[in-house]
């Protein structure tokens, strides 16, 4: 399967009709700083969305007035829930954050530096009535690197009236026009239900972002899933601009996670991205690229308030130093205190930090020899390097401390899968599924066995 390649001709142009009943989109936004642009994107869904939607807004630790942007809006709105981070975990650790929270039948990631069009949810939404085999959607765009997915020609605009003039005409010329493509951005990404419950989340190995996109796209094909692009909906895209108020050197964080991409499937390593890539699949076992969605890392991280529309992550006394010995010696409670630097070690492997990650898990294992989340996450952190011989007696420790900890049953099982013991790893999860029945997740991952 080669993601340049675009398999299908635009299909042509159809009368699209009419539909009796609407189901609910999930419209999932993460916000970090940049409020001016999250205000844009927030305005434009409620000016130009008419179908049911239930938004999600996921903020990781702005500083720069988002979350009181947010609180506002969501006094406002009784469709909107809040998730808000004490720290920045990433755009794909925060997108599946929302997934687990989300109740639609479809799923739409939407990044807040866009701005939606008149009639663009659907649109989209007729795409998967009319083809039913199809997983994901995406629309068209102004910048990117997807060439079915970027307009060609476009006029400059002078404010965004201009633009919802432009994109009124664009959707009567090429209206139900749509094309099959192997993958769809991430900027803008919209999913059946189906597909999460089947190949779960965003996989985190890709931590702030790129490639997660082209990871899932691969996932939801390996599956059975297709995708189309909407191609009479435009969503304008500022393109980027989460990294550049961060000063994130994306073309650097998009070759690590191409050298990622890469390793996960199969790619030759010398392979260059501008050449694309093409996925052998042979005959893959879905259930080994399933990523779970776990809701408790919400609910049991954050605290909501009385409507349960403002979910806020539980914080810390104190500020951890790099090694996390401040953390545990807090005066709280002891299992507590480790719990609150295992999490702060969690947040650092999503950004790639491994080294400062590495110094807490090992400062919790001075504290506590017999603490398994540590041993969990070390063996996680050695699988991103490559060192699974390492990883395997980690996960190994972890799972002899906590065999019915779900979290190190199925890190232990990814594992054993990844060191090319697939057996072990089944048979992990059917005796953990046999324990604890209710754990969807496990059942899913043995699906294909």
């Amino acid at each position: 399967m080669n993601h340049k390649e675009k398999i299908k001709a635009d299909e042509p142009a159809v009368n699209l009709g009419s539909r009796p009943l609407l189901p609910l989109t999930s419209v999932i936004v993460l916000t970090y700083n940049q409020l001016g642009y999250t205000r844009y994107c927030l305005d434009s869904i409620e000016r130009y969305t008419s179908e049911p939607y239930e938004l999600i807004l996921v903020d990781n630790a702005s500083t720069d007035g988002t979350l009181d942007c947010l609180r506002e809006y969501t006094a406002t709105h009784n469709n909107v829930r809040v998730i808000a981070n004490t720290t920045n975990r990433g755009f794909i650790a925060g997108n599946n954050q929302g997934i687990a929270l989300a109740r639609g039948e479809f799923v739409l990631l939407l990044n807040n530096d866009t701005v939606v069009t008149e009639g663009w949810l659907g649109r989209m939404l007729d795409v998967f009535e009319r083809f039913p085999e199809v997983g994901i959607v995406g629309p068209m765009t102004t910048a990117g690197d997807a060439p079915e997915q970027i307009m060609q020609n476009i006029p400059s605009w002078n404010n965004l009236q201009d633009l919802q003039k432009f994109a009124a005409s664009w959707a009567v010329k090429n209206s139900g026009r749509t094309t099959e493509v192997f993958r769809v951005l991430g900027f803008c990404l919209m999913v059946r239900r189906s597909v999460v419950d089947r190949i779960g989340g965003l996989d985190e190995r890709f931590g702030i972002g790129f490639f997660e996109d082209d990871d899932f796209c691969v996932r939801a094909a390996i599956a059975g899933f297709k995708a189309r692009i909407a191609r009479d909906v435009l969503i304008y895209h500022f393109h980027n601009q989460t990294f550049k108020g961060a000063r994130i050197d994306s073309e650097k964080v998009s070759a690590h996670n191409w050298e990622l991409f890469k390793a996960k499937w199969g790619i030759p390593p010398d392979q260059p991205y501008e050449q694309g890539y093409t996925i052998t699949r042979g005959q893959p076992v879905v259930s080994r690229y399933y990523i779970p969605l776990i809701k408790e890392r919400v609910v049991g991280n954050h605290q909501p308030d009385d409507a349960r529309r403002w979910w806020q992550e539980l914080t810390v006394s104190g500020q951890p130093s790099p090694g996390g010995a401040e953390l545990i010696q807090t005066g709280k409670p002891l299992r507590e205190s480790l719990s609150c630097a295992c999490r702060l070690a969690e947040d650092f492997l999503k950004e790639g930090r491994h080294g400062e990650a590495e110094k807490i898990l090992l400062n919790i294992l001075k504290a506590d020899p017999t603490y398994a989340p540590a041993y969990s996450n070390l063996a996680y952190l050695h699988w991103q390097e490559e060192d699974l011989e390492v990883a395997c007696q980690m996960a190994l420790e972890a799972l002899k401390l906590a065999a019915d900890d779900p979290d190190v049953v199925w890190n232990c099982g990814q594992i054993f899968a990844a060191f090319g013991r697939e057996k072990e790893a089944y048979e992990l999860y059917g005796e953990y599924l046999k324990r604890h029945p209710d754990q969807k997740e496990f059942g899913q991952a043995l699906g294909d066995q």
